[in-house]
């Protein structure tokens, strides 16, 4: 299913800032949705009524318009910010200039940064100049064209836009010294003014002063409460100041009074990865913030913050005589967006704008039923793709669509029809040979399914994977198949080349992608999602569009319990995450685990594709130390994973029985769970919740390494569902876990737990203060427990347990070495 990923909204913090649904305000005269519009690239500009309730601008339109896109669209910015002007009672405008001195400066920066390079003509630039010098506002070039300002002028009467510019036209002298003595000046002339503090302490950001820049912050705080640059400027000087937790605790503040800020969401981000800060110039600036992060944007700017155009003045009425072509185009592309990040229900909504605004706009349609397919609502993406198909005849979309919907309904043959009519269309369209492979999948045709999932692999190397699964499920039960090693040979070789046309995702949707999912703990998910997406044309030049979430191997399509493929033989275990049973595979005759998923991933429809997602990209590790998932499937509102049977025991029960390992026995059992790890690692997959349960010693004498993050992700759904702190395994966590991350060197931290507990038979770290046993490193040397430990133990322990992730290993293999060195 094609999914769009925009630059307009980075959801790494949806938990902190609630951004899955735009969020609603009150301005005196009624509640209004705001929302973020995203403008094509030759889409008029949006129309808003610039005075709200009583000639004041309403809260959520130009307003935010103004303050959001100060940085990166510093022209549309200004178009807000008359707009605002010119509905304001004349008495007000002063107030509203010194309330938002230092936004307004910011602004004024912009322009002259834009008008000094090509970003933004000089034509344009004088007539903003002339229209915001009418309100009293001067443009920097202005300000210069009147003189610098000279030591008489700072003596004068100005007001805090004046001074404000008058700082940054000495900052961009140059000279340091006079700077700092504008910077002190200008706060000492309007010491209760919130905006110039916060103005202040993003100049002293800019000159590295960090520490004057959070005292700055802070003043302007205590000020404001509510104002949310402040808290951003001082989320920046904590950053670089090494106080992290302080930092990402001032950003979550900042989103959740602004939620439309995309800069206050990057810059969590950056914190989140641990990159510098003190490069940064601006807090505002999206693109300033992406090029920290070492990222380019591959989608053109979008105009952030203004009206939801179902009811406010932006969006029109239902009663338009003619098409809105341009702003169904801008609806369409943030429903496009919406669909990508995986808000689903604001995707709909979106697309239903489009078509509002222009009801013969079918890549609308066809965007809205991808958005019902991932919210469950089949029989919806029936019509609207039935809709597109009566209209137009002739669009292999909405065939595949339909097919993709009418598999999940359970009707088989009316799927296998209109996959059939799209290939039709275009024969080398991949997509469609999937769809209609699943389709004789649920008919129990399997040899026609079999040579469908083959031409799909061949056409698009995404389906090997699942070719190869069909393969090694079904081809036993096709007479003449070639099965075996032979045949998964060959199902490896048809699938091993992509077509040459196929579009590959830039390095900056595969990292916001990751990034996406990393931050609200379901970075599982987005390594698989970033290659389950993509495009390609078909013959007749008509962009393919892909319309499923589970091109990734294996398939949920699998069928499950009831229809008797797989038979219970008995409970194995129980847990908070679900039960686990002893089952097997009737069509294989092989011995499998099942586990039946708790209620709590199937409460949000949303929390269960993120497990979904999480659970397929964990089921692409092929490794001998790794417990393999065969399949997922849904069925009768049921989630079930389907294991690789290990007869084994886990090691903390074999700790029970043990008290403690010798040190060879241990080595040699952590040098293989290293080897896991280090496989997993460099699939993007990080464990996140190791500790000694999650690791299996089978009867055979081999390691298993099992449950990569998906109870920890259970266990995070369920967290979220109920706004409650997401309860792990405090014993076994780095530090940073604490703070959402996890990373290749929180496993080696949780690794390094592992081995001092199986060493020594107890934890490191006992709690209750497990953050300050942490960071202060307050645990016992294995060589004071246990005397006759070899040489180097102490040593590499420590470095595991490094509070800070730069301390530690840098990979898995890493720490195998060293450990495989002490025997």
């Amino acid at each position: 299913m094609r999914k769009t990923l925009s630059a307009l909204v980075l959801f790494p913090l949806l938990g902190w800032a609630g951004l899955c649904t735009p969020p609603v305000y009150c301005d005196g005269g009624g509640i209004g949705v705001v929302s973020a519009i995203e403008l094509a690239p030759d889409a008029e500009k949006v129309q808003v009524d610039p005075a709200g309730p009583q000639g004041r601008p309403p809260a959520g339109d130009d307003l935010s318009i103004f303050r959001n896109n100060t940085a990166d669209r510093p022209d549309v910015s200004a178009e807000a910010l008359l707009r605002i002007l010119s509905g304001l009672p004349q008495g007000e405008v002063e107030t509203f200039r010194r309330t938002h001195c230092g936004k307004i400066v910011e602004l004024l920066t912009s322009l002259d940064r834009a008008a000094s390079s090509t970003g933004l003509d000089q034509k344009r630039y004088a007539g903003i100049t002339s229209e915001l010098g009418a309100f009293g506002i001067p443009t920097i070039q202005a300000r210069e064209r009147s003189g610098p300002p000279p030591a008489r002028r700072m003596h004068e009467r100005r007001d805090p836009v004046e001074a404000l510019v008058d700082v940054r036209i000495t900052a961009n002298s140059g000279d340091k010294e006079k700077t700092a003595a504008a910077i002190d000046e200008t706060r000492a002339a309007y010491p209760d003014n919130p905006s110039v503090q916060t103005a202040a302490a993003s100049y002293y950001n800019e000159a590295h002063d960090y520490k004057k820049a959070e005292t700055t912050a802070t003043d302007a705080i205590a000020l404001d409460s509510k104002n949310s640059d402040a808290y951003k400027a001082r989320a920046l000087a904590r950053a670089s100041l090494e106080d992290r937790k302080g930092a990402i605790e001032d950003i979550q503040k900042a989103m959740a009074m602004d939620p439309q800020d995309e800069s206050a969401s990057v810059l969590a981000a950056l914190l989140e990865s641990r990159k510098p800060v003190t490069t940064l110039k601006s807090i505002s600036s999206v693109a300033e913030i992406k090029r920290a992060l070492g990222i380019s944007e591959d989608a053109p700017d979008a105009v952030r913050g203004g009206t939801d155009a179902g009811g406010g003045a932006a969006g029109g009425g239902a009663g338009l005589s003619a098409p809105d072509f341009s702003r169904s185009r801008a609806y369409l592309k943030t429903a496009l967006a919406k669909n990508r990040l995986g808000d689903y229900e604001s995707a709909q909504h979106y697309a239903s704008l489009a078509i509002e605004k222009d009801p013969a706009n079918y890549e609308a349609y066809l965007e809205r039923a991808n958005a019902y397919n991932f919210l469950g609502r089949y029989d919806d993406s029936v019509r609207d793709a039935g809709f597109v198909i009566e209209k137009a005849p002739a669009n292999l979309q909405a065939y595949n669509m339909r097919s993709w919907s009418l598999n999940r309904k359970g009707q088989a043959r009316e799927a296998q029809a209109d996959a059939s009519r799209a290939i039709g269309i275009n024969p080398g369209f991949a997509d469609a040979w999937f769809n209609r492979a699943l389709a004789y999948e649920k008919q129990g045709d399997y040899r026609k399914m079999l040579d469908d999932f083959k031409q799909a692999a061949a056409l698009s190397g995404a389906y090997s994977s699942r070719y190869q699964d069909a393969v090694a499920q079904y081809g036993a039960q096709v007479p003449g198949f070639a099965a075996g090693a032979a045949g998964m040979r060959a199902a490896a070789a048809v699938g091993g080349g992509e077509a040459p046309a196929r579009r590959r995702h830039s390095p900056f949707n595969r990292f916001l992608m990751t990034l996406l999912f990393t931050v609200t703990g379901g970075g599982l998910v987005a390594m698989g999602l970033i290659h389950i997406f993509s495009s390609r044309r078909g013959e007749d030049g008509v962009e393919a569009r892909a319309t499923h979430p589970d091109v990734l191997a294996p398939s949920i399509f699998y069928e499950g319990v009831a229809t008797g493929k797989y038979k219970i033989e008995r409970k194995l275990g129980e847990g908070a995450m679900g039960v686990v049973y002893e089952a097997t595979d009737q069509s294989l005759g092989r011995k499998v685990a099942i586990k039946r998923m708790g209620e709590e991933i199937k409460i949000n429809e949303r929390e269960k594709q993120r497990f979904l997602e999480e659970a397929r990209t964990v089921a692409l590790l092929r490794h001998p130390n790794i417990i393999e998932i065969y399949t997922i499937f849904e069925e009768e509102d049921n989630i079930y994973l389907v294991f690789e049977y290990v007869d084994g025991v886990t090691l903390d029960k074999v700790l029970d029985e043990q008290a403690r390992m010798p040190f060879e026995t241990a080595a040699a059992m952590f040098g293989e769970t290293a080897g896991a790890l280090a496989y997993a690692h460099s699939k993007g997959v990080v464990h996140r919740d190791l500790k000694l349960s999650n690791i299996m010693l089978s009867s055979e004498g081999s390691i298993k390494v099992m449950d990569f993050g998906l109870a920890r992700h259970a266990q995070e759904s369920m967290a979220r569902l109920s706004n409650k702190e997401v309860v792990g395994s405090p014993a076994y966590m780095a530090p940073e876990q604490d703070l959402g991350a996890s990373s290749v060197e929180s496993d080696i931290y949780s690794l390094g737990v592992c081995l001092y507990e199986a060493l020594s038979g107890v934890l490191p770290f006992q709690g209750p203060d497990f953050h300050y046993q942490k960071n202060h490193k307050a645990y016992q040397a294995l060589s004071d427990i246990l005397p006759g430990l070899p040489p180097g133990v102490d040593e590499v322990v420590s470095k595991c347990l490094a509070p800070e992730p730069e301390g530690r290993f840098r990979s898995a293999e890493e720490f195998r070495r060293a450990l495989g060195a002490l025997l």
